[in-house]
């Protein structure tokens, strides 16, 4: 099952082997924090340009540029990266450079350039970003020989929650339980692809993107790679898609319908 998921995900395997659940992939058997995380790291990353704000002006969706294979498990979310780490934190976190990051997440512990231990602090859900696995607990990193590394120019878990913060995490915790599931679903997945090569999602090169909705009717729209059609083939393959999703689409792919539950996504790639 491991290496079943590892294919897919481009994890290492001792990864996917510590996320995969009984009986399937794990990618989402997650905790209800892990849910809300993820649907709020959605919103920051599917809304770019002219997209929905606070999140559009967050600078958090170029994490959607970088190779990054995603090692979800069920009560954290590990991003495994063959470089750029440093970088990728500074997109996800509040600096100088990018003042609004992921609403509520925090730096717990750090090692400069290799692994961070991440925190997103109204839910409590857990993000780790690093070049290896297996890596340092959090615990080992502040309390064992080689001590943490933290940038001073990332926020720690005691800075309170901006009023922008606030208000972004109020709009992520209103989107309806199966929206959130989907979302997640989608979180879950990025950087993968086919092994053998029908589909991939390993970069998001569209400017301008929005993901928006109100209760359980939602839309994404984007206009470059993956295509719609790309991602919708994932979403139902047989091993690694989502299961009990239901999908509608147009004839030539542009378009398609999502639907989970009382969740419907509607997705329209292209001008």
């Amino acid at each position: 099952m491991a290496d079943l998921r590892a294919s897919y995900t481009r994890e290492p395997v001792q990864a996917a082997r510590a996320g995969v659940g009984r009986g399937d992939l794990g990618l989402d058997q997650c905790s209800a924090a892990q849910r809300r995380f993820r649907t709020l790291l959605a919103l920051h990353l599917f809304n770019r340009g002219l997209g929905l704000e606070p999140f559009a002006s967050s600078g958090v969706s170029a994490f959607l540029s970088y190779t990054a294979a995603m090692s979800p498990q069920h009560d954290v979310l590990t991003v495994v990266l063959d470089s750029a780490v440093e970088n990728v934190v500074g997109r996800l976190l509040s600096t100088p450079a990018v003042p609004h990051g992921v609403a509520g997440l925090r730096v717990v512990a750090g090692r400069y350039a290799r692994l961070y231990h991440l925190v997103h602090v109204p839910t409590g859900a857990r993000m780790v970003i690093t070049d290896r696995f297996p890596f340092a607990s959090a615990d080992a990193m502040l309390t064992g020989r080689t001590p943490s590394m933290i940038v001073r120019d990332l926020p720690g878990v005691g800075l309170p929650l901006s009023a922008d913060e606030t208000h972004a995490c109020s709009v992520a915790d209103q989107v309806p339980a199966d929206m959130q599931v989907l979302l997640s679903a989608i979180v879950a997945r990025l950087g993968a692809g086919d092994p053998h090569d029908h589909w991939n999602w390993w970069y998001w090169g569209s400017p301008h993107m929005t993901l928006s909705g109100i209760a359980n009717s939602w839309q994404l729209t984007w206009t470059r790679t993956p295509h719609a059609d790309e991602l919708v083939t994932a979403m139902l393959d047989t091993r690694f898609g989502l299961s009990g999703l239901d999908v509608s689409r147009a004839a030539d792919g542009s378009a398609a319908r999502l639907r989970l539950g009382e969740a419907e996504l509607h997705l329209q790639y292209g001008g």
